[in-house]
C-alpha cells in the first residue's frame, strides 16, 4: 500500500518510476555489484544545491522504496517550501547499494520538479497583484 498523501492509490507514479528504474538499471546495477559490499550500510543526506521551490520528495522516498523497503527516508522539508543552497532537505539511511543504485533517478526526479515548481512560483509572482 502507498503512503498517505497526494500519491495515495496513483499507481501510475508508481509505475513511472518502475519505469525509471528500469531504463537506468537495466539488467543491474553492475558497478555498485562489483565495488560494494555484501551486506555495507551508509547514510546520506540530500542538499539543495541552489535556492529553489522543492517537490517530489514523496517521488524520492518512493524509488528508494522500490529498490529496498529497509531504506529509511527522513524529509527534512516538505514540498512547496523554499530551499536555500546547502540546506539539508532529506536524510536516507540503509543498505548501501540500494541507496547508490537509485540515488540517480531519485535526483532526476527531484532536480526536475523542483524546477518546474521554481519557475511556477516565479511567474506566480510576476503575476501577483495582476488581473
Amino acid at each position: 500500500m502507498e503512503k498517505a498523501g497526494i500519491f495515495t492509490g496513483n499507481g501510475h507514479v508508481r509505475d513511472i518510476v518502475r519505469l525509471a528504474l528500469s531504463e537506468d538499471i537495466g539488467t543491474g546495477d553492475v558497478t555498485t555489484a562489483f565495488v560494494v559490499p555484501a551486506g555495507m550500510r551508509a547514510c546520506g543526506r540530500i542538499v539543495a544545491k541552489q535556492a529553489g521551490v522543492i517537490a517530489g520528495l514523496p517521488v524520492v522516498r518512493m524509488v528508494f522504496d522500490e529498490l529496498d523497503p529497509d531504506i529509511k527516508f527522513l524529509a527534512l522539508a516538505h514540498d512547496g517550501q523554499e530551499v536555500l543552497p546547502g540546506q539539508v532537505v532529506a536524510n536516507l539511511e540503509g543498505p548501501a547499494a540500494p541507496l547508490l543504485t537509485g540515488e540517480r533517478v531519485a535526483l532526476n526526479f527531484l532536480m526536475h520538479m523542483s524546477g518546474i515548481a521554481t519557475a511556477a512560483r516565479a511567474f506566480a509572482a510576476r503575476l501577483d497583484g495582476t488581473r
